[in-house]
């Protein structure tokens, strides 16, 4: 595990603990997209302790760890206190397989990790107040609590205002089914207006501080573009663009799921549509306890599911149409959005849970739906493999493929066929067959064993295979920069800011200069080549030349070192360049 996987998106993430540990990101990051501080800000301790990138890196690893670990303990309480399942053999399974639903690894520092955290603490807040609905005390100050968690999302992502229009929906939900209310409103507008102020304006003030954003700037991912909304559908042109985005999206989650969440798709959307418009039938059936003790989980997870999907779909659908326009040889960036499950990722794993206990409790129920779930698995497929896979099987943007290649085994290094794509098919109707016949068998828990596994097997695949590729990739673009000055610092000043250039005719924000801000995180990184006023400067670039082509350098003053074939030092004054050479660096002119 070294750093980082991601370049632009880690770095702005990690850049909230450099800060309030005193170190100036701030050229770097301004070129970045808003990626959330709350979380890793609390991570500045380490940041005090050394200046080692490695040591660093790892350790907010081991908190997002953490982090995804103690949702297996959320999981294993709502079991046994909410819904009293007994048979630990079902528990622990469950359990385990709640924690393993996520879409990114804890070895990349993303704040998916601290808001699916969120997520799940959120839900169990909600059972919390379902239970206790005629104990004011404990009401107010669940409510309290809620609202906290609420508030610090804010600092996490923009997309966390999806938790808050999510438990209203809950919450309004549960009123119009049964007439009750869920928080104490008056503790949740008094100290709603409190933290949504609160985490508003740290937003903002390190939005200040590290984007050098101002009331009149912009800047990407912090705000919610959906580029026309539903408009965009009256146009003709744009249907199938749409479709793609939101069916592809419901596949690779049933594939994801072992066809676990397109089964329950069908019933819980079948429970709120009841709930929503025939509220009389549904209230005059004897409701048992667990679909009244799920409900407001299940709204809440559904409509943070609903609500993110289509706001990518929307956001997404210009792109997707130009996917469509440019034919089966494209090879564009929005195919992404077919298989992206990032951004609902933080719901699944509560909705997942209460998936289990419908499985163990609502057995008869389930299996009047299999039927109907497997017409729209087909459906589901069917649509995916005519419509969808003829224009992304040969294109390189895999990030549309990450819940696919675990089940060919296909690495980055072989090009995308359809190949790699046939076996997640094939293993989603057999884990749709098999939970069918377990449930039929009373043996559940094999059935959520299954499933569990392929989560397990796509969590460590993707992490060794991918982001281990890219972190090793990463650091050999800086390996032998950092090496170079770390090596110095004991001999030489070296100046507090330093200069890098990515040649490349890169059309991605994952610059260079993002992993030498990570690596040389004490030095103030400048993502430019100097001026040519600057009288001094530490200059790194990846445009290495033959010795016959640095005049371009040597003509300005530069004395320049090829470090590697990626990596090039440029040393400007006399002085410094003296200094390298007394410690050693062989400078050229």
């Amino acid at each position: 595990m070294i750093p980082v996987g991601v370049l632009s998106d880690e770095t702005a993430t990690i850049s909230g603990g450099a800060y309030l540990a005193g170190y100036d990101w701030s050229q770097v990051i301004q070129h970045a997209g808003y990626y959330g501080t709350g979380f890793t800000a609390l991570m500045a301790p380490l940041f005090m302790a050394t200046d080692d990138p490695v040591i660093i890196y790892r350790g907010i690893g081991m908190v997002c760890a953490v982090l995804q670990g103690a949702s297996s303990l959320i999981a294993y309480r709502i079991f046994t206190k909410y819904f009293s399942i007994e048979k630990i053999l079902f528990v622990a399974v469950a359990a385990v397989a709640s924690s393993y639903l996520v879409t990114d690894c804890s070895i990349i520092i993303f704040n998916e990790h601290p808001l699916m955290l969120c997520s799940w603490i959120i839900a169990w807040i909600l059972l919390y107040l379902q239970k206790n609905l005629d104990n004011k005390k404990k009401k107010i100050r669940a409510t309290l609590l809620l609202i906290l968690v609420l508030g610090y999302s804010l600092t996490l992502h923009t997309r966390a205002i999806a938790f808050w229009l999510a438990v209203g929906i809950a919450v309004v939900f549960y009123a119009w089914l049964y007439h009750r209310c869920l928080i104490s409103i008056p503790a949740a507008v008094i100290s709603g207006g409190v933290f949504a102020a609160a985490g508003t304006w740290y937003v903002q003030y390190i939005q200040g501080k590290l984007w050098i954003a101002d009331s009149a700037s912009s800047m990407r991912n912090a705000e919610i573009h959906l580029s026309g909304g539903p408009l965009q559908l009256l146009d003709p042109q744009n249907w199938q663009a749409w479709a793609n985005i939101v069916i592809g999206q419901i596949h690779t989650a049933g594939v994801f799921t072992g066809g676990i969440f397109i089964l329950f798709f069908v019933i819980f959307t079948h429970l709120l549509w009841k709930a929503l418009w025939r509220r009389k039938e549904l209230q005059g059936q004897d409701l048992s306890a667990v679909e009244r003790g799920t409900f407001p989980v299940i709204v809440f997870c559904m409509a943070g599911i609903a609500m993110t999907m289509l706001g990518q779909s929307f956001s997404w659908l210009p792109g997707s149409r130009e996917v469509i326009a440019a034919g089966f040889e494209n090879d564009l960036y929005a195919t992404k959005a077919y298989g992206y499950l990032r951004y609902f990722g933080p719901f699944c794993g509560p909705l997942f849970c209460i998936c289990c206990v419908w499985m163990y409790k609502r057995r008869e129920q389930i299996l009047k739906y299999f039927r109907p779930a497997l017409a729209a698995l087909m459906v589901c497929e069917a649509y995916w493999m005519i419509c969808i896979v003829p224009y992304i099987y040969h294109c390189g943007q895999i990030g549309v493929f990450n819940f696919y290649f675990p089940f060919s085994l296909w690495t980055l290094d072989k090009e995308t066929r359809l190949l790699a794509l046939l076996p997640a098919s094939v293993i989603l109707f057999l884990s749709f067959i098999l939970c069918w016949v377990m449930v039929k068998k009373k043996q559940q828990w094999a059935s959520v064993l299954f499933v569990c596994g392929i989560f397990v097997e796509v969590y460590f695949f993707i992490g060794i295979a991918w982001d281990r590729e890219f972190m090793k990739d990463n650091w050999e673009i800086a390996d032998e920069s950092y090496g170079l000055i770390k090596s110095l610092e004991e001999k030489i000043d070296i100046p507090d800011t330093i200069y890098v250039q990515d040649a490349r005719d890169w059309m991605t924000d994952q610059f260079t200069y993002y992993e030498y801000q990570f690596l040389l995180n004490r030095y103030t990184i400048i993502p430019e080549v100097p001026e040519d006023t600057v009288e001094e400067a530490v200059f790194f670039t990846n445009m290495v030349y033959t010795d016959n082509d640095y005049y371009e350098w040597t003509s300005k003053g530069y004395a320049y070192l090829v470090l590697d074939e990626d990596e090039l030092l440029l040393v400007k004054g006399e002085k410094l360049q003296s200094e390298f050479r007394e410690a050693g660096v062989a400078l050229k002119e």
